[in-house]
């Protein structure tokens, strides 16, 4: 069950998430879904698998909704019923995401186990309201602090901009996190979709290594994401892109 949760957690834990250098403020917003498959191997085996899939959409009043989906397959799915959903509500403000609501919905685990939670931001006080489980608490966040599922899109609009590094303040259980990342390359990798060129970023934080292959293609989009501590590794692989224009 162990390995089970740190699989239907991967996006969670990977600090992940649309081509050419320009100022990320003049990047248009495209509605997206992007499906994928994660699998988590140990001696070169694949134990278990899941899958999982991400949609932007734009709302009535001019705000964005990116959604994040993940379910057990295959083995894991006859002895794991958890669902993952993740919802980030945002705005843009001189060009950057700014996150207004976020939620977060970890259900089909054993009762008094489920987790649920909400982010109310507040930018006129500087604040965000947690509510975890319904228990709420009040944090002071800076000028420009990200969710941690909206950011993974920041990431991708800064890649845009031509940047080397990124650094996010992410709000996220009642404390302030901080993830980096480094551009480290560019690679050609072959995916369900194809051959696709790709700009590699890594994550590096204790025994954990995390690497990112965004797809300039298809708006820097992540087509492949692994995460590898000591002998063991998840990996997560696009397996289809709908993009409206």
């Amino acid at each position: 069950m162990k390995h089970a949760a740190a699989l239907l957690t991967l996006c969670l834990c990977l600090g992940a998430w649309p081509g050419g250098p320009g100022r990320a403020a003049d990047a248009p917003v495209r509605e997206f879904t992007a499906r994928y498959k994660a699998d988590y191997h140990y001696n070169a085996g694949i134990l278990l698998s899941a899958k999982m899939e991400r949609r932007l959409s734009r709302n009535t009043d001019g705000s964005y909704t990116l959604t994040s989906k993940m379910e057990a397959i295959g083995l894991l799915a006859r002895v794991l019923s958890d669902n993952i959903e993740e919802s980030s509500v945002w705005s843009l403000a001189d060009g950057r995401p700014r996150p207004l609501k976020y939620q977060y919905s970890h259900t089909g685990r054993k009762k008094g186990d489920e987790r649920n939670a909400v982010l109310s931001f507040d930018w006129k006080k500087g604040i965000v309201i947690n509510r975890i489980n319904n228990d709420p608490w009040t944090m002071k966040v800076p000028t420009g602090a990200q969710d941690k599922l909206l950011y993974q899109y920041t990431l991708m609009r800064d890649l845009q901009a031509g940047r080397d590094t990124f650094s996010y303040d992410i709000a996220d259980g009642g404390e302030l996190k901080n993830f980096r990342f480094e551009r480290v390359g560019t690679e050609l990798i072959t995916t369900p979709l194809g051959k696709l060129e790709t700009v590699k970023l890594e994550r590096l934080h204790g025994s954990r290594r995390d690497l990112i292959w965004c797809a300039p293609a298809l708006d820097y989009l992540p087509v492949r994401i692994e995460q590898r501590k000591n002998g063991k590794a998840v990996t997560m692989e696009i397996t289809e892109y709908q993009k409206q224009d």
